[in-house]
């Protein structure tokens, strides 16, 4: 193996365990994560509906009463 090659290896290998390393150390960033941003607005889409389901039971409740 030529010395370029190994060292293209090398800093292949080095760049992967530090990625690994950033994942491991934050959670949002971890590949079974979802893509930035699309989970903090999903959780609050899931917040707005449960909202809208709460208010529309309780608008039922004082309709019945």
């Amino acid at each position: 193996m030529t010395r370029s090659r190994a060292f293209n290896r090398f800093n292949r290998a080095t760049a992967k365990r530090r990625r690994r390393l950033l994942r491991a150390l934050v959670p949002s960033l971890s590949v079974e994560s979802e893509s930035f941003g699309v989970a903090e607005s999903t959780s609050q889409a899931k917040a707005l509906r449960q909202k809208a389901r709460q208010e529309e039971i309780f608008l039922d409740f004082l309709s019945l009463g």
